[in-house]
């Protein structure tokens, strides 16, 4: 899972000519907005008539760039976004694991759950399911639903942790009250199995 990078519907200006209308280098809010707004479409089209990437999708990977090179671990983590998805710039999930490692480290929960499921898939990373379940932790304990659903499957499986029921349907309910949906049919399935403990049905 990326970062959720909304829509501003009061934005009433093209981003891409924004861009070249002030001097973005001394703006670190200016430069993350804008290349999130690009990513997500406000604004400006991401690809051309014939299927091409627009120009306006490189110049959102150059602005989120300059923003991540001066530390911002917003933008750090879309770039690792960018990376992991080869949107804007070549798939290259090594650069994903660098780019989510410097926002991680700033202790944002998205990030250190886009980089635990690195470790999970073994993507630009050796797979290591220890090291998923640190990050991971560390997101789900700043109440990041979809880290706690991930954190939940790692106990249920064995992954990385004890194998340890309780302790998944634990993090699955905290998820799972959040309306995760993955989260609730994992819960499910473990009550059924009649493994979820008791009052947990």
């Amino acid at each position: 899972m990326g970062p959720a990078v909304g829509r501003n519907s009061k934005i009433g200006m093209n981003p891409f000519r924004a861009y070249h209308g002030v001097n973005m280098l001394r703006d670190l809010t200016i430069l993350f907005l804008f290349g999130a707004l690009v990513l997500s479409g406000a604004g400006c089209a991401t690809t051309n008539s014939d299927g091409t990437r627009s120009t306006a999708i490189s110049t959102a990977g150059g602005a989120l760039a300059v923003a991540a090179n001066q530390g911002d671990a917003e933008a750090q983590n879309n770039l690792g976004v960018m990376y992991a998805k080869g949107q804007g710039v070549p798939q290259d999930y090594t650069e994903a694991a660098r780019w989510y490692r410097k926002a991680a480290d700033q202790g944002h929960a998205v990030p250190q759950f886009n980089l635990g499921g690195l470790y999970e898939k073994g993507h630009g990373v050796t797979q290591d399911y220890v090291e998923a379940a640190r990050w991971l932790r560390k997101a789900a304990d700043q109440g990041y639903a979809a880290a706690q659903n991930n954190l939940g499957f790692l106990y249920d499986k064995g992954q990385g942790v004890p194998q340890d029921y309780a302790e998944a349907a634990k993090w699955y309910r905290k998820a799972a009250d959040q309306g995760d949906a993955a989260a609730k049919r994992n819960l499910d399935v473990l009550n059924r199995r009649g493994q979820g403990g008791p009052g947990l049905v």
